[in-house]
């Protein structure tokens, strides 16, 4: 398995921490850890790092953070400590995402696996949290769903777990993909699809969604949000997070030139999760 780079930053604060990591989201970094409030750790396989891209690190960083240290981990290694500091989400009485060595605890309505690996997407973060949360809301039985960015996979097996009767989901990143088809597997839903085609590429084909969940940062919810409409039937919804609350107003306004109509909104740590409708009912 391929080596990870650690680039440590400096932070001043958990409130700048989201910042740093909301930076950094528009750059290659697979994951990102917290250390005491003081450091952010962005990981990326060796790979992916080359000078341009620490010039690249340092000018989205400029005034808000500099860069500490950068090292090379054995990727093997960190998985294995990353799993063993795996601690289960539990999202209300709603659900508990835990990995495969937790056991398993009754009072939740999903009980949902999940291999934990150096990826967004645990259900640890905000923005995961609350779409799992607010997904809760929708009626996904013999629907049909698009998760745009799919990451671990972990919102598309939510909604198959809801009665979706088709799941697809898309990512630019190969290891993505064979992470998603992995968590698929453990919680056995089959009737999902993981794909590197772009969400373009889907539209052109002509498929059509009932809802599109967009756990994704605020710059490609702009540049896509056309391609979200031309995904969803008439009456589609669109669950979108990855956006700091300081950005409500942008994102807001982005849909609303769509024809989106806003029906419902969650804030926490910082972060935004809202949905949007083609049709003004709730």
């Amino acid at each position: 398995m391929e080596p990870y780079h650690q680039i440590d930053l400096s932070s001043d604060s958990e409130e700048n921490n989201e910042i740093i990591i909301a930076l950094l989201s528009t750059l290659p970094f697979e994951s990102f850890s917290e250390s005491e409030g003081k450091i952010v750790s962005a990981f990326i396989p060796s790979s992916k790092w080359s000078e341009e891209l620490k010039a690249n690190l340092e000018d989205v960083l400029n005034g808000v953070s500099s860069v500490l240290q950068i090292k090379t981990l054995d990727s093997i290694n960190w998985n294995t400590a990353w799993e063993s500091r795996f601690e289960p989400v539990e999202i209300d009485t709603l659900a508990r995402i835990r990995a495969v060595f937790h056991p398993t605890q009754p009072g939740f309505k999903y009980d949902i696996l999940i291999q934990p690996r150096m990826a967004f997407g645990t259900g640890h973060h905000a923005t995961t949290y609350m779409m799992i949360k607010l997904m809760d809301r929708l009626e996904l039985e013999g629907k049909a769903v698009f998760d745009f960015g799919c990451g671990t996979g972990i919102l598309a097996v939510m909604a198959s777990l809801m009665g979706a009767q088709k799941v697809i989901g898309n990512d630019v990143d190969d290891w993505a993909i064979e992470n998603s088809y992995e968590n698929a597997e453990l919680n056995h839903v089959s009737n999902v699809e993981f794909s590197l085609q772009s969400i373009t590429s889907y539209v052109k084909s002509g498929l059509k969604v009932n809802v599109v969940l967009a756990n994704i940062q605020l710059d490609v919810l702009d540049v896509y949000a056309e391609s979200i409409k031309a995904l969803l039937y008439d009456d589609g919804r669109v669950l979108l997070s990855g956006v700091l609350a300081s950005y409500r107003k942008e994102i807001e306004y982005i849909y609303k030139l769509q024809g989106f109509h806003l029906i419902a909104h969650l804030e926490r740590d910082g972060w935004i999760c809202q949905m949007y409708s083609l049709s003004d009912h709730r």
